[in-house]
């Protein structure tokens, strides 16, 4: 029985908002748990993968972001209230990086990663109250970004012959050029699936959902060229829930393949090869 895993899965938006998704695969149950092995039946020991494993993830992701509050220090004076407003801000973002992760027992994995991440944040369209910027000076609808992600978390797991079900919870945090402080998020997943096949080559399919919440205040300078304000913005996912599923090929005993894909207000897809020990 395989869970594959949770996905930590990479988005980051910028010029209003940053964050960061990741991925990751992993077992239902570990072969070579480093406590508690007995407590496998025999029976399905020949599922299971090897206790640690080490992936290269690659994500892509795009969804709406909601601003909830936005203030501007213009010239060294505070923009009032309402001067400038942006109601949702798009985003693309990629993410290339390395994950690990061990099973402590048979049904609870420890899991880390970091990767490198760009995009670019788009319809960036904000209301502006006449006469506060200089004529001919606009707020460009685009930005690109580009920074690093890390985070870890923690993984349950249950499973009852060949099927499984597991939760997720990973904290990650992600520095963007854009952006003086790092943006900070937590990411919540529930899947569940069978694993079919036999033999050296098998195969998990799963369905599953993940929620996303920023939870920390973005504080920057730019979004303005030539005037580079000073600015805080607050965002929340338009739809913190996706859809997800997706597929872990196991080539061989020690290699395997997980995609994903979510669906919804947020799209994302994922692929990554990964090695065990």
């Amino acid at each position: 029985m395989t869970v594959p895993s949770r996905v930590r899965a990479p988005f980051l938006t910028a010029a209003c908002v940053v964050f960061a998704f990741l991925v990751s695969t992993a077992p239902a149950a570990a072969q070579g748990a480093l406590f508690g092995q007995n407590w496998v039946p025999e029976d399905l020991k020949p599922l299971m993968q090897k206790p640690f494993g080490v992936s290269f993830l690659s994500t892509n992701v795009g969804e709406t972001l909601d601003v909830t509050s936005l203030s501007l220090v213009l010239g060294g004076q505070p923009v009032p209230p309402g001067a400038v407003s942006l109601e949702t801000v798009t985003h693309t973002t990629h993410i290339a990086g390395v994950s690990a992760d061990l099973w402590l027992l048979p049904f609870v994995n420890v899991h880390g990663m970091v990767g490198h991440l760009w995009g670019s944040a788009n319809d960036i369209n904000p209301t502006v109250m006449p006469g506060l910027l200089p004529p001919g000076v606009t707020i460009p609808p685009t930005q690109a970004f580009t920074g690093t992600s890390y985070g870890g978390g923690v993984t349950f797991a249950i499973g009852y012959k060949r099927m499984f079900a597991s939760y997720d919870i990973s904290y990650v945090t992600s520095k963007v050029d854009l952006l003086s402080d790092n943006a900070d998020a937590l990411i919540q997943s529930v899947r569940g699936g069978v694993k079919l096949g036999s033999g050296k080559f098998r195969t998990t399919l799963y369905a599953g959902a993940l929620h996303e919440s920023i939870t920390n205040t973005l504080t920057g300078t730019g979004l303005i060229p030539g005037l580079n304000p000073d600015f805080k913005i607050d965002v929340a996912p338009q739809e913190p829930w996706n859809v997800l599923a997706g597929a872990n090929l196991e080539l061989t005993p020690r290699f395997a393949v997980t995609v994903e894909a979510g669906f919804g207000n947020r799209m994302q897809f994922v692929i990554m090869p990964g090695v065990r020990f």
